[in-house]
């Protein structure tokens, strides 16, 4: 059965309405597609005319620009959601204040802290969230919420708020609004456990009262050529409020909307999309420093020969590698 438009759902105990499908913006930032400001603003403002009400970005993506040169094209702005990687308050302030500023706007919908990868890392973190919970409450953010490639990390949500005598985490944690987790149904991009482990604890976190948000349906770029059957497997999760996806042209927006409202997308469109695969590729000049092997979560990436090499079965092409990297060595295409 199709649908005109996107569906709107409520995200958890918010009162914030969003649309199935989020505008991932990574596509388009300087680490990805590396467009300009003005073109990537027109293509951030068509998805958002398309009926797409959210974007997700955050303070690693070095997007801002985009998104404001969006924001100047349109008459009601679509719901902005960002991360941070801060853990003390200050931090936390700067980066809230700075997003702020870069996108003329006083209020942002949603803060998250960005990539939590363990119980202990959400332990590290507990001033940052208490400076988020602060926004919160000062009504400079609507909602509080956690980005995570990890199963552990959902299930010590999910834990912390069903059972007053868990540990595992502080109980501060409870206060979380939604959970933004890496969800496809190869579990490649995850930290620890198995898609399947992965789906049972985003269950148990909507069932907590938990809103989930998802990620990497695709499995960056892994299920490409099965993606039909990648977002038929998406909209199945129920539990999921919706789904952020990259997308850096009209006609990848154009043909997930139409997979998200259940029509069929143009043939031609299709072909065209499916014959632009992305890849990881380091340039001549890295020098071999490291920082991205270190970077990188999914293990995709070692030394070799003096250089950064990629194990390109195990990258989602996230490009947090990219951004670490001093010699701007690391590029998407």
């Amino acid at each position: 059965m199709s649908a005109t438009s996107l569906e709107l759902k409520r995200l958890g105990g918010t009162g914030l309405l969003l649309s199935v499908l989020g505008m991932g913006t990574l596509t388009v930032s300087p680490a990805q597609n590396n467009l300009s400001p003005a073109a990537a603003g027109e293509i951030l403002a068509y998805a958002v005319r398309r009926g797409i009400n959210w974007l997700d970005t955050a303070h690693l993506y070095n997007n801002y620009a985009q998104i404001r040169a969006a924001l100047d094209r349109l008459s009601v702005p679509p719901l902005i959601m960002t991360k941070t990687y801060a853990y003390e308050a200050e931090q936390v302030s700067r980066d809230f204040n700075y997003a702020r500023r870069e996108l003329g706007l006083d209020e942002l919908t949603a803060l998250m802290l960005h990539e939590q990868e363990s119980p202990l890392t959400l332990a590290g973190h507990v001033e940052a969230f208490e400076a988020l919970l602060q926004l919160r409450e000062r009504g400079l953010i609507q909602a509080v919420g956690i980005s995570t490639h990890s199963v552990s990390v959902v299930e010590s949500l999910v834990r912390v708020r069903s059972d007053s005598s868990d540990l595992s985490i502080p109980e501060i944690y409870r206060e979380a609004d939604f959970v933004f987790a890496l969800l496809n149904q190869t579990g490649i991009g995850l930290l620890d456990g198995s898609w399947q482990e992965m789906e049972r604890a985003a269950r148990a976190a909507e069932r907590s009262g938990l809103g989930v948000l998802g990620m990497k349906l695709f499995a960056g770029g892994h299920l490409l050529s099965q993606r039909v059957q990648a977002v038929q497997a998406a909209l199945s999760l129920d539990f999921v409020t919706s789904w952020s996806v990259g997308m850096g042209t009209k006609t990848e927006i154009d043909i997930n909307l139409d997979w998200f409202c259940g029509r069929e997308p143009d043939q031609k469109s299709l072909e065209l999309t499916a014959s632009q695969p992305r890849r990881l590729v380091i340039e001549d000049w890295c020098v071999g420093c490291g920082n991205c092997v270190s970077r990188c979560r999914s293990g995709a990436l070692y030394l070799q020969r003096g250089r950064a090499e990629v194990d390109h079965s195990k990258c989602i092409l996230c490009s947090y590698c990219a951004a670490s990297c001093p010699y701007y060595a690391i590029k998407i295409w």
